[in-house]
């Protein structure tokens, strides 16, 4: 028994042990192993506002792998990090005293959207009420050096605060895009240890990335297919979710971007601070070419591959069900040439619903897995980019393994602007890859990665918008490319048809974006190479990080998995202390590093294998002042995440400076022919011979084919059968047309290798089951005599089949 006269005294202890406690929280168990952890993230799961997890994959995304995460309710010991990252939440007295008390201390705080108890601390004002979305500019000096200074959206609640006194606004608050308010939309405090963030940036990048949640499951552009797209549309006409003129920016990568150096000038105030690149080793951008197909001979295959290969690069191709094509010895041969394949699942019929779609993917990949000895891609694109739910479809692809998701599409007519012109870029927000987030909180095994670059967008013969020529729609993808390289610093994909590709209409696209990439240095990665490299980025983690001021050597450990192949590159500062980087040292051993200027500020590369290593970096160097160059030194290479070869020596690489791309326009139509007789009906042509000539009901005319048909009457001529897809459907004849809804109409006979079917005049085909152009319900070929030319032909695989007249 505990003596009388002790008692008091225990009691006393237990009860400031429980102070302590509710003050600081307990010790996490990551956070108590070393210390040497940096970054804390702290979160209130139960907060109104699920999104704080987040921030975790917004770290990730932007190279700091080195962050604990505590929920405010188990707060750790505050002083064994250099900065604390707080997720927007109420806090009681408790939480707010031990946060203040960090601060005093001397520790870096970054708030979203405080608790007006913290106020004080982080140069916040009076309050002056809020405002619902609106924009942000960034200052373009000082930690937002090199960002993009046009005013970037914001989604959700903002706070309205004058700034205390001495407090400095980093960013400015707009009312909409080009109206200033008094108010700042980050602040930091007099004595430059808090920040505020009047807005939570967690929940503005997962809306930007992932749309309007009041559109899911809307078809808001009313065309009868719920997509991507329709996440970002504005209900009834109204103005879309993403602002047009701002697509050109990835503004979602940008804040995060900002947020880094804000994290980064926090650690930096008492040690360098290791920090992942977004590419492999100097890269500053990858071309991913991806592809889909829908029941094509193998020669179209053949075809499109080949000239990939040609022009230095491979694809991920996804593949419809419903084909013959191609055999398990054609994808086999194309893998080993570094090409790669996939499943194209359809939710038939639309609109689509969860169980539709979740059917699909059970097809799909009952079909690959029984058909090739290979595994199915992992990463996929659905038909028709359909759409469930705002993130019920990426939980179904992530239930059949799937690992990366191209749904999110740039396409359709919503793009075009006002004025005419078309929004291009990042319909997004970003060019980056990073993981969706349920609504809940849930963060899904599961990347999002757009797909900027679309030949159905473009080009006529795949019934695009833009209407462009190959130079038109090679001037995109060429502004794309350099305006990456020059710091958008984007994964930029594209979307070359198997289909559209082998008619020879865009193949002057597909190879002159690859050659283009290929002369500015751009790595060409195929998505399942992009996925590896992803997945090997995102689970690299830095450990161990000290700071001898001594002998002003910075030390760390990096680990990440050893996916052959791939290299990851570590950026340091190039000066620090007042001395420059002296030398870097990779287990033991002298490396090389290079000087690279990211967004307006030299750093150093330190490129390595991907797996595990050690590094340090001694600054003891007289400071860098280099100069930046417009003349790219690299070499351009078509295998860039091969481990480079390490100089000694420093290398100065700096950005390229962006090149000029014309504006595409559209080539005017030839004036109509005048001052001759016309002939536009078959009775026109009636009046004259027609020997060896084949006349359809419109007036178009052509030589005799073996075989040729104007269906005249009320029902499928001799030699033509007709049968449904799936689920039933229509084959009508009337008033000299055929019109297939959910059935295909073709011929009985076969006809042999070298045969071509030519459809002079197709129009207005409801979008139903197997199209050759895969996202639009409607589209129209040109008339023949309106171009110098037929629309190309539909040759068939060398075996005899019948002439499927498909759309």
């Amino acid at each position: 028994m505990i003596p009388t006269h002790k008692r008091f005294p225990f009691a006393l202890l237990c009860l400031l042990l429980a102070l302590a406690l509710f003050m600081a929280g307990t010790v996490s168990p990551a956070a108590a192993q070393s210390g040497t952890t940096p970054i804390l993230v702290l979160v209130n799961d139960a907060a109104s506002n699920k999104f704080g997890r987040y921030y975790g994959e917004i770290l990730r995304a932007e190279g700091l792998n080195s962050y604990d995460t505590a929920t405010i309710s188990a707060m750790p010991n505050l002083a064994l990090y250099k900065v604390v990252l707080l997720a927007e939440t109420t806090l009681n007295s408790g939480q707010a005293a031990a946060l203040t008390s960090y601060v005093n201390g001397g520790g870096y705080l970054i708030a979203m959207r405080p608790d007006p108890q913290l106020a004080g601390i982080l140069g916040l004002g009076a309050a002056q009420g809020t405002q619902t979305n609106g924009y942000l500019q960034l200052a373009g000096t000082g930690p937002s050096q090199g960002l993009a200074t046009s005013t970037l959206q914001i989604h959700g609640t903002v706070d309205r605060y004058t700034l205390a006194s001495g407090a400095v606004s980093l960013a400015q608050l707009f009312s909409n895009a080009t109206t200033s308010t008094p108010y700042p939309a980050v602040v930091r405090s007099a004595n430059g240890r808090g920040i505020a963030f009047t807005y939570d940036l967690a929940y503005n990048i997962v809306m930007m990335r992932q749309g309007n949640p009041a559109n899911a499951n809307v078809d808001t552009d009313g065309d009868g297919v719920l997509r991507t797209i329709d996440l970002f549309q504005g209900s009834g006409g109204g103005q879309p979710w993403v602002d047009l003129n701002r697509t050109s920016i990835p503004q979602a990568d940008e804040q995060m971007r900002f947020l880094a150096r804000l994290i980064q000038n926090a650690i930096n105030a008492s040690q360098p601070m290791p920090q992942l690149w977004y590419f492999p080793g100097t890269a500053k951008t990858v071309l991913v070419p991806t592809g889909d197909a829908h029941a094509n001979p193998y020669s179209y295959f053949q075809d499109v591959l080949s000239s990939v290969t040609a022009h230095g690069g491979t694809m991920t191709v996804y593949l419809t069900e419903y084909a013959g094509n191609p055999s398990n010895n054609d994808v086999q041969g194309w893998r080993a040439q570094g090409h790669e394949f996939g499943i194209h699942p359809y939710a038939s019929p639309q609109p689509a619903d969860y169980t539709k779609l979740y059917t699909g993917y059970a097809s799909a990949d009952s079909f690959f897995r029984n058909r090739y000895a290979s595994p199915s891609s992992r990463t996929v694109r659905n038909h028709q980019v359909t759409w469930v739910g705002w993130t019920d479809a990426a939980e179904i692809a992530a239930g059949f393994g799937m690992a990366m998701d191209t749904n999110f599409y740039h396409w359709g007519p919503w793009l075009q602007k006002g004025d005419g012109t078309w929004a291009r870029g990042y319909i997004t927000g970003s060019g980056q890859p990073m993981k969706f987030m349920k609504a809940d909180g849930t963060v899904l095994p599961y990347f999002q990665q757009l797909t900027q670059l679309v030949d159905e967008q473009y080009f006529p013969i795949a019934g695009g918008f833009e209407n462009l020529n190959i130079p038109g729609a090679l001037a995109v993808s060429q502004a794309l490319i350099d305006s990456s390289l020059a710091g958008d610093y984007a994964a930029l994909m594209t979307q070359f048809h198997i289909d559209y590709d082998s008619w020879g209409e865009i193949n002057g696209w597909v190879t002159g974006t690859l050659d283009y990439a290929n002369s500015r240095g751009v790595p060409v990665l195929n998505a399942d190479r992009w996925l590896g490299f992803t997945e090997t980025r995102y689970n690299a983690n830095y450990s161990n990080i000290a700071w001898n001021a001594a002998s002003s050597t910075l030390t760390f450990n990096l680990a990440s998995p050893a996916t052959p192949g791939v290299t990851l590159s570590t950026i340091l500062p190039l000066n620090y202390g007042g001395n420059g980087l002296q030398s870097v040292t990779v287990d033991g051993s002298p490396a090389g590093f290079t000087v690279q200027t990211i967004k307006g500020v030299n750093v150093a590369f330190v490129t390595t294998a991907a797996g595990n290593h050690s590094l340090s970096a001694v600054y003891q160097g007289p400071p860098f002042e280099a100069t930046p160059t417009s003349t790219p030194t690299s070499t351009p290479t078509n295998t860039p995440i091969t481990p480079p070869t390490i100089t000694p020596s420093v290398t100065p690489t700096l950005d390229p400076s962006v090149t000029a791309s014309p504006t595409p326009t559209n080539t005017p139509a030839p004036p109509p022919v005048t001052g001759c007789f016309i002939d536009d009906t078959v009775a026109d042509f009636s009046l004259g011979t027609t020997a060896g000539t084949f006349v359809t009901n419109d007036g178009s005319v052509s030589l005799s084919p073996l075989l040729g048909e104007r269906f005249d009457g009320s029902s499928l001529p001799d030699g033509w059968a007709a049968a449904p897809w799936v689920g039933g459907g229509t084959t009508t004849v009337s008033g000299g047309a055929l019109t297939v809804n959910g059935t295909r109409a073709y011929t009985t006979t076969g006809y042999g290798a070298g045969t071509t079917l030519e459809l002079g005049h197709l129009q207005h085909l409801q979008h139903h089951y197997q199209p050759l152009r895969p996202h639009q319900r409607r589209y129209q070929y040109p008339h023949p005599r309106q171009l110098a030319r037929q629309p190309a032909p539909l040759p068939y695989p060398a075996h005899r089949r019948p002439g499927y007249l498909r759309h």
